[in-house]
């Protein structure tokens, strides 16, 4: 009777062994019938025996260092055990299995559809427990769905010696057509949660078999749902086409079946990671540009929505401060006093903008762009960015004043509709404040220097009898057809 001895590894394609009468060394030495490369392995490990009438397989320890073990069991030193077909053994990192050859003529060719219950993953995971180590070992080193998918891939194609491995997410679902596989067996298993297994692949008329196969060739198969939470995560493929290849079994479903479990395991992960960071991009952009009360609560409804506000038409303040001069002033100090400076100039203008309810659009070299109005509190929107705009003033006066040259600015503060709302792509997250209002804004703080602060007439309107104001009259904007009535907030010094 013939034995066939399997020897799977997570590095390596599958190995069959035909058994012979007598002795059949397994070691990492070359000179082993049965080599494996493998540290955990010994020189020389241990050996089968196989009897002449071929009807028992023996296998002994010889005093190997990490051990023999036979269904989770260490062997004893030098004691031999009686193998059964199907009995599982470990060696290091290899697994090995020993069975009596199957005739092709004798493979099914009916195609099994198993569900994938829980007791099915478990058994699959504990069938090869070994094997799935490497696997799990080089999946949480991977933070990327398009590196997971690779990854699991690859460790199939490998580790199960097929000529074709690939996997599908949700999005790809509906074009099986064009991804190569058969759509019969990909819909079959993520609609009904089977795993589709056929061991030998034939011609028939029988609508068992899917049209689409025939045309690819396909010999043996198996497809398997990649379910967590009852949720299909991916469908994992399989399959050979060379008659010359090895038909798959068992062993091979079960493999596919704990690999499909790890890949959802994995995706979820990656899904988790994504997911954190960008919201912990989210929450430091809130940070920078909004006070930290209103950064928390837009913080929390982006948790619970999912989302920030998009761009919409909402009636908002805008507030320029822009230092005057500052590429001859920059050349003067030379760059890292200046750089200093700059840092200094930007964190105490923050903190008056945040301190008065607005919050900072952007950044402008030498200059900031503040809204209010749209965020927080909105009463007394225009009266508080005019507010802040004078102790932007005051401060500078007050602590800028002995670096050497004074540093002048211009402040104007303008109220208008504008489009306002956050720009969310993959790869990072805007704050976007648009209008003439903003335009017109930007163009009366050049107006304002020095140490100045200018308002528009929306801004004149609401602020009257809160501060002393003087008319500067109409103002020419550039890309206005009309001029802009503009008013100099009055400073008591």
């Amino acid at each position: 009777m013939m034995w066939i001895l399997t020897v799977r590894s997570p590095v390596s394609e599958p190995r069959e062994y035909i058994l012979k009468p007598g002795v059949q060394r397994i070691g990492r030495d070359a000179g082993n019938a049965i080599a494996l490369s493998d540290n955990q392995v010994s020189r020389v490990h241990a050996e089968i025996q196989l009897d002449t009438p071929g009807r028992h397989v023996v296998i002994i320890d010889l005093g190997s260092t990490n051990g023999t073990y036979v269904n989770h069991q260490r062997l004893p030193t030098s004691k031999p055990y009686v193998l059964r077909p199907d009995d599982a053994i470990r060696i290091g990192f290899h697994e090995m299995r020993v069975a009596h050859p199957v005739e092709k003529t004798q493979v099914s060719t009916i195609t099994e559809s198993l569900p994938i219950s829980q007791a099915m993953v478990l058994e699959s995971l504990d069938r090869h427990a070994i094997l799935l180590y490497e696997i799990i070992d080089r999946l949480n080193k991977v933070f990327d769905i398009e590196g997971a998918l690779r990854e699991i891939a690859a460790l199939m194609q490998r580790s199960l010696g097929v000529e074709k491995c690939g996997i599908f997410l949700p999005h790809q679902f509906k074009d099986f057509a064009g991804l190569s596989f058969p759509t019969t067996y990909a819909k079959r298993a993520i609609q009904q949660r089977e795993a589709v297994f056929i061991p030998k692949l034939t011609v028939s008329t029988t609508q068992d078999i899917s049209p689409s196969a025939g045309m690819l060739h396909i010999r043996s198969l198996v497809c398997v749902p990649a379910i967590l939470n009852e949720q299909v995560m991916a469908l994992i493929y399989l399959y050979n086409t060379s008659s010359k290849g090895r038909l798959l079994d068992k062993n091979d479903l079960h493999v596919a079946v704990a690999v499909a479990h790890l890949a959802a395991l994995t995706i979820e992960r990656v899904h988790m990671s994504e997911k954190l960071q960008d919201q912990e991009k989210v929450h430091q952009l809130l940070k920078r540009f909004l006070p930290p009360a209103d950064a928390h609560t837009m913080l929390d409804s982006y948790l619970k929505t999912g989302n920030l506000p998009e761009l919409s038409e909402q009636t908002a303040t805008v507030l320029f401060a822009d230092i005057a001069d500052s590429t001859h002033l920059a050349e003067k100090l030379g760059p890292q006093r200046f750089g200093a400076i700059l840092n200094r100039y930007y964190q105490d203008m923050t903190n008056i903008v945040f301190g008065h309810g607005g919050l900072i659009d952007k950044y402008l070299g030498d200059g900031v762009m503040a809204v209010f109005g749209i965020s927080g509190a909105r009463k007394d929107v225009e009266r508080r960015a005019v507010e802040a705009g004078l102790q932007m003033l005051e401060r500078l006066e007050k602590n800028y004043a002995n670096e050497g040259n004074p540093i002048k600015v211009g402040v104007a503060v303008n109220t208008g509709p504008v489009m306002a709302g956050y720009v969310v792509t993959q790869e990072r997250v805007e704050l976007s404040v648009l209008g003439d209002t903003v335009n017109v804004a930007s163009r009366m703080e050049a107006l304002a220097r020095p140490n100045r602060l200018f308002v528009g007439p929306l801004t004149y309107k609401a602020i009257q009898g809160y501060f002393k104001l003087r008319s500067i009259g109409p103002v020419e904007i550039r890309g206005r057809t009309e001029p802009v009535q503009v008013h100099e907030v009055v400073r008591s010094l």
